[in-house]
């Protein structure tokens, strides 16, 4: 109110006869310059309807208020909310109160947040349209990558299935001396590429198909209680085979009894991955471990190795889709390993991370649910000292599978 424009003028003549302070400062003019002066004159006073209207309501209510444009002494317009009481006198004369207030920086105000609101909406609107089209890319490319993953698994898998019958046709005949069906070291030598080249094709093809299931939200799990050791048991052949051909020491290191709620299919992928990625990034006479510790509620996994290391900078980009990293780190594939390997972690509600530095090998973390054994009550320390030994269950592994015996000079370390 202190701010504020009061004014009072003779409502028949129309001239100023009071002027205080906030007038002198809204307006420019001095109270001896404003006196006697006509205010519609003065201000250029711009109404929202005609005067007359104004005035006659003035003369049925005794009140009026409205916004009005007015115009300061040195002509820049002032935006003002504007009311006026008519009273009369001892004499009986009518005179016109009035209050002005600046709603200028107001009235911009409102203007640019209109302005504001409608661009925010066209913006809008242009984002849901790109947001759809983006959706049906990648429900195009889902249904792309999975049309050609079954498309290609059929040549594939009689690639593979051929090439597997004439190895093993090769192999009999060469153990009976049948003669001239007998392929020569050269034709096993390329068949076995052939078939090399197949499987490594088949791992792509099912990586695809992998990823679009998990991009489309058809990855389905079916989240048990799990023995880890067991775990580690059934994957243990694959990756021992895959060590010994790299020349890699790989060791799974004893732990306690630990349990988990995950998938079994999803945690052996997420094992294998992890290891035959170690093993593939480490150079020949260098060492990969797994190990696994109880954090509360959580199980912690590990896979470390010597190998060439991750740059800090790479430590995120390392787990997007479609990405090989340089410093050494060069392999065939299409980068799509860790990427499936993340969105599993995930999906169990889990997270992993990478601790590297260039040169000086890498260590993988990641974390699952932790849950007590079945046979344990709810007060079960999952880091108590009865522990699995991993080296127990590939010995218990080989009595059930005869043919896996032998294949480590050392228990629970393969070369």
């Amino acid at each position: 109110m202190a701010h504020d424009a009061i004014l009072v003028r003779d409502f028949d003549g129309g001239r100023i006869e009071y002027w205080n302070s906030g007038a002198e400062a809204l307006y420019g003019w001095t109270a001896e310059q404003a006196i006697g002066q006509d205010p519609h004159e003065l201000f250029h006073t711009r109404f929202p309807k005609p005067w007359a209207e104004i005035a006659a309501q003035l003369c049925v209510s005794g009140y009026w208020e409205g916004e009005l444009l007015h115009h300061h002494r040195n002509g820049s317009p002032i935006r003002v909310s504007s009311r006026r009481s008519l009273y009369r006198d001892e004499a009986g004369r009518p005179h016109l109160f009035e209050i002005n207030r600046d709603i200028t920086a107001y009235v911009s105000a409102m203007k640019e947040t209109s302005r504001f609101h409608t661009e925010l909406a066209s913006v809008n609107r242009l984002l849901e349209s790109r947001n759809r089209e983006v959706e049906q890319l990648l429900e195009t490319k889902n249904r792309f990558l999975a049309t050609m993953s079954h498309e290609l698994r059929t040549p594939l898998n009689a690639i593979l299935g051929f090439s597997e019958l004439l190895l093993e046709a090769s192999a009999d005949e060469a153990a009976s001396a049948a003669g001239p069906g007998e392929l020569n070291d050269k034709q096993r030598r390329y068949v076995g590429h052939i078939h090399g080249g197949g499987q490594q094709l088949l791992g792509l093809v099912n990586e695809l198909l992998d990823l679009a299931r998990i991009e489309a939200g058809q990855l389905d799990l079916d989240p048990r209680r799990l023995d880890l050791g067991e775990q580690e048991a059934v994957v243990m052949p694959a990756l021992e085979l895959l060590a010994r051909k790299k020349e890699v020491e790989l060791t799974f290191r004893p732990h306690p009894q630990l349990w988990v709620r995950a998938d079994a299919a999803r945690m052996q992928r997420i094992l294998v991955n992890l290891v035959s990625n170690a093993v593939k990034f480490t150079p020949v006479g260098g060492r990969v471990w797994l190990a696994a510790e109880g954090e509360g509620e959580w199980v912690k996994i590990t896979i470390g190795d010597t190998g060439v290391g991750i740059q800090p900078s790479e430590h995120e980009i390392i787990f997007e889709e479609f990405r090989q990293l340089g410093s050494g780190r060069q392999q065939p594939g299409v980068g799509l390993g860790l990427a499936i390997t993340r969105r599993l972690v995930q999906a169990h509600g889990g997270r992993i991370w990478v601790e590297s530095a260039g040169g000086i090998g890498s260590q993988f973390h990641f974390t699952l649910p932790a849950v007590l054994r079945e046979e344990e009550g709810p007060g079960m320390d999952l880091r108590a000292d009865a522990g699995y030994d991993v080296n127990a269950a590939r010995d218990r592994s080989a009595q059930d599978h005869p043919d896996r015996r032998g294949r480590s000079r050392q228990p629970g370390v393969y070369r």
